[in-house]
C-alpha cells in the first residue's frame, strides 16, 4: 500500500471523525457539510491510489518471471520539495542487463550489493518489481 493512499485514508477519516464529533458532542464547525464532503473526497482519493497500486501490482502475475537481481543502493529522489528514498536495482533478462528502480516502505535488509528477488514482465522486460519488498 502507498503512503500516498494511506496517509489520505487516514485524514480522511480524521475530518470524518470532526464531522461525527460536530454531530454529536456540540463540537463546533462552521460548516459541517463541506467538512463531510472534504472527508469523502479524501477517502475516494485514497481508496482510488490504492486500487491503482494493487492493479499495477497484479499486473505482474500474468505475464512476470521471477528472477534474481543485485540491490545498487538507495537514491534520494525530490517530488514537491520532499526527497524519498528509492532503491536502484539491477537484473539481467535474456542476457541484457536491466537497471530500474523502486519507491520500497519495508527496506530492510536491503542494502548496497544484496540479492533481490524481482519480478519481470517477460513481454516488457524494462518494467520490474522487487518482489521481495512484497512478501
Amino acid at each position: 500500500m502507498s503512503l500516498l493512499s494511506i496517509a489520505t485514508i487516514l485524514v480522511s477519516f480524521f475530518v470524518f471523525i470532526l464531522f461525527i464529533l460536530n454531530k454529536v458532542n456540540g463540537f463546533y464547525l462552521s460548516n459541517p457539510n463541506a467538512v463531510l464532503l472534504f472527508s469523502i473526497i479524501l477517502l475516494v482519493i485514497g481508496l482510488s491510489c490504492y486500487i491503482l497500486n494493487m492493479k499495477y501490482i497484479k499486473s505482474f502475475e500474468n505475464n512476470s518471471i521471477l528472477i534474481k537481481g543485485k540491490s545498487l543502493g538507495f537514491v534520494e529522489i525530490r517530488i514537491n520539495r520532499r526527497s524519498m528514498p528509492v532503491l536502484k536495482f539491477e537484473y539481467e533478462y535474456e542476457n541484457k542487463i536491466y537497471q530500474s528502480q523502486n519507491y520500497i516502505v519495508n527496506f530492510k535488509n536491503l542494502e548496497k550489493g544484496s540479492t533481490l528477488e524481482i519480478l519481470v514482465k517477460s513481454n516488457n522486460p524494462k518494467k520490474a518489481l522487487v518482489y521481495s519488498a512484497y512478501k
